[in-house]
């Protein structure tokens, strides 16, 4: 049975979307831009014109069904009274006449989505949603379907996995379909809303940062709960980010984060001229201690220390030995350092964010800036932080590189401990 979508009620920008979306679409659009109205209408559009299941994604259940579904129940109540259409509340499912469905589901729960069957999805806020679900999960199933799409939607939280794709879809049009549209270029808020959108996000920040993020889609501002994203931006403000960094006239330090089931993280620095200079890094999993030991002297670097977490001085019951008595035989026994433990990983973010200032990266390590200005703690379905910090390897290992300053520089150097302007930091 064929179905005409009355389209006349979209915004000029979703009306582009609509005539010329592909595949893969990736929208990104400031706040107040009716994101979630198009997405829905978009789902009810395709359900309409090919029978099949389609998903819409946002972070949360809970934050799906309170932005979406009271919309997709308005949007086809037009379609339940001149047909019928079955709306599911427990599932979050609306079944159309022709054996479409659409479904409401959160990220939260990815368990829930394995093996399902899947023609069409919208990931709504991207930047919130670990970018393992869509690899791991929808994509297999998207992929089953010549005409499978994927719609990713959102405005930038830093540069993560939005930032990653809506990067990959500029470099691949053929593919991809892209939308890129600030609060002044949709027209959709007149002077006065601009107004109130800056006065509500400089109450929140104490800055214009959240008006930047949300209405000019400025990639450089992290979430407001970042611990690192304002020492990052004064750091590429300043021009702390230069290409070929390492210098052969200086040895070269490690600082590690050793993973079990998840990565182990090797950043690489140098020490000189009363400054921090990050030239390299390397993260891998699932490898034993030989393996990652190899890999860093295969490196043409030559070091004078590699720098431990505490935790490697603990000997294994069954062997008697330490991790740490590895560490000294592949590497060294003069070489390898073991970090004592600090009060608390909180400690360790303040010392993290002073000497911010006197260190410089090098330009390929875009990955690892943009991977720490996503340290934060995890967040609530209300969006507010817990006390819980989120795991990150790349976080933890750069963290030793401070704590390695601070417990050996110090006392193994003979120049003053770096210089610090406090009031800047108040």
């Amino acid at each position: 049975m064929n179905f005409e979508l009355d389209l006349s009620f979209l915004r000029k920008w979703q009306k582009e979307f609509f005539a010329n979306h592909k595949r893969r679409n990736v929208l990104v659009v400031h706040r107040r831009a009716w994101k979630t109205i198009v997405t829905i209408a978009f789902l009810m559009f395709k359900a309409m014109l090919v029978k099949g299941a389609y998903w819409y994604i946002a972070p949360y259940r809970g934050q799906a069904k309170s932005i979406a579904w009271e919309a997709l129940i308005k949007m086809t109540a037009w379609i339940h009274k001149a047909l019928w259409m079955e709306y599911n509340i427990a599932e979050l499912k609306a079944t159309f006449p022709n054996g479409s469905t659409v479904t409401l589901f959160g990220a939260d729960n990815g368990k829930a989505l394995r093996g399902l069957d899947l023609r069409g999805v919208v990931l709504d806020e991207y930047a919130d949603i670990n970018k393992e679900l869509y690899s791991k999960v929808v994509f297999p199933m998207i992929n089953a379907y010549k005409d499978g799409w994927t719609v990713w939607i959102g405005t930038p939280n830093g540069k993560n996995q939005f930032y990653d794709i809506y990067q990959k879809a500029l470099l691949d049009t053929s593919k991809y379909y892209t939308s890129y549209l600030n609060c002044y270029e949709t027209k959709l808020l007149d002077e006065e809303q601009i107004a109130d959108a800056i006065e509500e996000g400089t109450d929140r920040t104490w800055d214009d940062s959240a008006f930047r993020q949300e209405f000019l889609l400025d990639w450089e501002v992290a979430s407001k709960h970042s611990f690192y994203w304002k020492q990052i931006a004064a750091l590429n403000k300043r021009g702390g980010v230069k290409e070929s960094l390492y210098n052969e006239d200086h040895p070269v330090y490690t600082a590690w984060d050793l993973g079990k089931n998840d990565y182990t993280v090797i950043t690489f620095f140098q020490y000189y001229d009363n400054w921090i200079y990050i030239i390299d890094a390397y993260k891998n999993r699932n490898q034993d201690i030989k393996y990652y030991c190899d890999k860093v002297l295969s490196f043409n670097y030559e070091y004078v220390q590699h720098f431990l977490p505490h935790d490697v001085k603990v000997v294994d019951l069954a062997t008697m030995l330490s991790r740490l008595s590895y560490f000294e035989e592949y590497l060294g026994w003069d070489k390898v350092y073991a970090l004592d433990r600090t009060a608390s990983v909180m400690d360790d973010v303040e010392a993290v964010r002073l000497l911010f200032k006197k260190m410089t990266f090098d330009s390929s390590l875009e990955w690892y800036l943009n991977t720490i200005s996503e340290y934060w703690p995890k967040i609530d379905k209300e969006g507010e932080p817990t006390d819980t910090l989120k795991h990150c390897d790349v976080s933890d290992s750069f963290r030793y590189v401070v704590s390695s300053y601070w417990q050996w520089v110090e006392t193994n150097f003979n120049y003053d401990s770096i210089e610090m302007d406090y009031w800047e930091l108040l």
